[in-house]
């Protein structure tokens, strides 16, 4: 073999071995395509103290059991008696419950905007229940969005309703599309919740 052929053979090795080794490298590459998860939804576990300062409610699984559970946040401590009691409820089987420890936030769950939850919120002082938007900012600041909106469920309640004909009052039916339409930018209320290592005292344990 003369030596211009055998360097033209080792020059074609070299780049054969050369385009394996990049195919592997390649073939290894995390996929762009799919943005990698950069935070997980424990982020906002916690204590956060709400801007009245003077309730703070901890934010966990609902069922620690169950990995994926949703998240609850639970009233673990509040200006008053911490044995007044929740008579405004609208579950006949919460009533007379103790405010301590009751969750005031439930069903909290990843959105598909990145550090962003929904679920609901319940107001104890009026035994209502309302839609509930949070932004995590930094993991330390929460900027939750309060509002009256429309769940599917009502709408499915409304069609039944209809179908047997059981027509909602008219009152009922323009209460329902307003929540649905404009109650997020125009029936809610934004404030700002803080993280705090613990809250002054733990009702549940006092």
């Amino acid at each position: 073999m003369s030596s211009s052929t055998k360097f033209r053979a080792q020059r074609l090795s070299f780049l054969f071995i050369s385009i394996v080794l990049l195919s592997a490298c390649a073939t290894n590459k995390p996929d762009t395509s799919v943005p990698p998860l950069t935070f997980e939804k424990d982020r906002i576990a916690g204590i956060w103290q709400l801007p009245d300062l003077q309730t703070y409610v901890e934010i966990e699984r609902c069922n620690p059991e169950i990995p994926e559970s949703k998240l609850c946040g639970n009233l673990v401590y509040f200006e008053g008696n911490m044995e007044d009691r929740d008579w405004l409820n609208g579950d006949l089987f919460a009533v007379g419950r103790k405010l301590c420890g009751i969750p005031i936030v439930t069903g909290l769950h990843f959105t598909d905007e990145q550090e962003n939850y929904q679920g609901f919120f319940y107001n104890p002082a009026h035994g209502s229940e309302h839609h509930i938007n949070i932004e995590a900012i930094g993991g330390k600041r929460l900027i939750t969005h309060i509002y009256m909106g429309a769940s599917a469920d009502e709408f499915v309640d409304m069609a039944i309703s209809l179908a047997i004909g059981d027509a909602p009052g008219i009152w009922a039916g323009a209460s329902l599309l307003t929540r649905a339409t404009i109650g997020k930018e125009h029936l809610g209320e934004t404030s700002s919740w803080n993280r705090v290592e613990r809250p002054p005292q733990d009702c549940r344990t006092m």
